[in-house]
C-alpha cells in the first residue's frame, strides 16, 4: 500500500504544475477539476466492475491485470509528456515551504483543505462498504452497486465544480456552499440514519458530489502563492488534503471501535458521521474568515 501511495503521489502534483505553468491562472480550477474528474473514473471501475471481476477471477488475477495496465500507462507518460519550457517557470524569488507558512491568507484555507476533501475520500475509500454491509446487510456485489453511485457522483461533482468559480466569480463561496451540503448530509446520517439503503446511498452520493471541491480549494490557495513557489504551494496544499484523509480515517477508526454496540451496528457509524460533521463544520467556520479569490481578477 505504501508503494502504491508513493507511485501515485507525483501524478496529481505534476499535472497541477503543468497547468499552473502552461495556462492562465483563471483556468486552473477548471483544468484541475477536469483532471480529477477523469481520475475519479477509477472509482467507478473500483466499485461494481471490480467487485464482479474479483468474484469471477479472484483478487490476485485482478491485481496482476491492474499492474500490467499501470505499467503501460507509465511507459506512455515517459514517451509523451514534456516538461514546460524553463523560461515558462517563474523565477526571481527565493523560499521554500517555510515561506508558504508566512503567507497569512493561506492560514484560514488550510483547515478547509485538511478536512474538506477528507469527508468524501474517507467515506468512499474506507467506510461506505462496511456501512452498507453491517447496517444494511449487503453482500459484495450489492456494495459494489451502491458505491457505484457515489463513485459516479465524485466524478460528476469534480466536473461540475470546474466552471463554477468563474460562473459565480468566487472560489470562497462556491466552496462554502458545496461543503455545507456535505455537512448537512453527514449530519443526516449521524442523527437521522435512514432505514432505506437507497436513501443512504443517495446521501453518500450527495457527499461525493458536493465534496469534490478539491481543485477549487487548491485554486483558492494558489491565488495567494507567489509564482516562483507554485510547485511547492500546490504540493503543500495537497499534503494537507491527503494528510487530512489519513488523519480522519485514523480518528474515525477509533470512534467506530469505541461506539460498537451489540445488536445496534448503526450506532458506531452514527458516531463516525458525527465526527466528520463536527470536523467539517469547524473547518468551514475558520474558512469563512478567508479572503476570496475571484477568477476575474487573475
Amino acid at each position: 500500500m505504501a508503494l502504491i501511495g508513493a507511485g501515485c503521489a507525483p501524478v496529481l502534483m505534476a499535472a497541477f504544475f503543468l497547468f499552473a505553468n502552461n495556462f492562465a491562472p483563471a483556468r486552473f480550477a477548471f483544468l484541475g477539476s477536469s483532471f480529477i474528474a477523469a481520475g475519479t473514473l477509477g472509482n467507478i471501475v473500483s466499485s461494481q466492475p471490480l467487485a464482479a471481476a474479483i468474484e469471477a477471477f479472484g483478487w490476485r488475477e485482478v491485481s496482476w491485470s491492474l499492474s500490467v495496465i499501470t505499467t503501460f500507462v507509465g511507459i506512455g507518460i515517459w514517451f509523451t509528456m514534456r516538461d514546460p519550457p524553463r523560461s515558462a517557470i517563474a523565477k526571481g524569488g527565493q523560499g521554500g515551504y517555510l515561506a508558504l507558512f508566512k503567507i497569512p491568507q493561506l492560514w484560514p484555507i488550510f483547515p478547509c483543505i485538511l478536512l474538506g476533501y477528507s469527508v468524501a475520500a474517507g467515506i468512499r475509500g474506507l467506510w461506505a462498504g462496511p456501512l452498507l454491509a453491517d447496517v444494511y446487510g449487503l453482500d459484495t456485489p450489492g456494495i459494489g452497486r451502491q458505491t457505484l453511485f457515489m463513485a459516479i457522483a465524485l466524478s460528476l461533482g469534480s466536473l461540475a465544480y470546474g466552471p463554477m468559480d468563474r460562473f459565480f466569480d468566487s472560489r470562497k463561496y462556491v466552496i462554502l456552499a458545496g461543503n455545507s451540503v456535505v455537512a448537512f448530509s453527514t449530519a443526516w446520517l449521524a442523527f437521522y440514519p435512514p432505514s432505506s439503503v437507497w436513501m443512504a446511498s443517495l446521501l453518500l452520493a450527495m457527499i461525493g458530489f458536493f465534496g469534490s471541491s478539491f481543485a477549487v480549494q487548491l485554486a483558492h490557495g494558489k491565488a495567494f502563492v507567489p509564482a516562483h513557489l507554485i510547485g511547492r504551494g500546490v504540493t503543500l496544499m495537497n499534503f494537507f488534503a491527503i494528510g487530512g484523509v489519513g488523519l480522519m480515517q485514523f480518528l474515525s477508526g477509533f470512534v467506530v471501535a469505541a461506539n460498537q454496540t451489540p445488536g445496534q451496528p448503526a450506532a458506531a457509524y452514527q458516531a463516525m458521521f458525527a465526527l466528520y460533521t463536527a470536523a467539517l463544520c469547524l473547518a468551514l467556520m475558520v474558512y469563512s474568515f478567508s479572503s476570496d479569490a475571484r477568477p476575474s481578477q487573475t
